[in-house]
């Protein structure tokens, strides 16, 4: 790895091959369990799904650990079983196809649909799961999902919560907040097409903005 960072590959590049190469294994997995049966097949399909969970549980667990100080942000858990289900909105298979590598792009376009389904935008769509701890935690609490409206952060510190997180919003129109302060009625730009997503390789931007004008 060191090698290939010094003949000028970022560490994106090695994020991009590495989740590629992931995808694929995962792909031959999931054709070898589906299309064939063998003696052991269950049990291969277990090991399958552990070597894939337990590196995210630790992860997370370790997060926990190492960052278990107020305020807690309330990120909706884990998105192994649908990608979309932080997001919402458009999927851009095509985008995500063709940011991937030949094999794993062909992969993403033959079964992107099953592995991505697609999840109506909702304004706040975490906030109802995000009550449930507001009632139990006395700690300060961060939400976030699809928060584009001045009102819906106003709704939002009126029932306890602290902070209030943006992502997408924010590469969309990068001075959304500053509108926000002059503004009750304000609202954000962004069309939830999330083809925002793909661009993580190579900078993450919204595709909307011309490129002089990106923050």
């Amino acid at each position: 790895m060191q090698e290939w960072l010094a003949q000028g590959a970022s560490p994106l590049d090695l994020t991009r091959e590495t989740h590629s190469a992931l995808a694929a294994i995962g792909l031959l997995a999931a054709y070898v369990i589906t299309r064939h049966r063998f003696v052991g097949r269950r049990a291969f399909e277990f090991l399958t799904m552990v070597s894939f969970a337990i590196p995210g549980t630790v992860i997370g667990v370790s997060y926990i650990v190492a960052l278990h100080v107020a305020p807690l942000e309330l990120t909706g858990g884990s998105s192994l079983l649908n990608g979309m289900y932080y997001f919402r909105g458009d999927v851009p298979l095509r985008e995500f196809a063709a940011a991937q590598g030949t094999i794993v792009g062909l992969g993403v376009r033959a079964f992107g649909r099953r592995i991505l389904p697609e999840l109506p935008f909702e304004e706040a769509f975490f906030l109802p799961f995000a009550r449930q701890f507001r009632r139990e935690l006395d700690m300060p609490l961060i939400l976030l999902g699809g928060i584009n409206e001045r009102a819906t952060i106003d709704g939002a510190l009126a029932e306890g919560f602290e902070f209030v997180a943006m992502a997408r919003a924010l590469l969309r129109e990068p001075d959304l907040v500053n509108r926000m302060a002059t503004s009750a009625n304000a609202m954000g730009l962004c069309v939830h097409c999330n083809k925002c997503m793909p661009t993580i390789y190579r900078g993450t931007h919204c595709v909307l903005v011309p490129e002089g004008e990106r923050a």
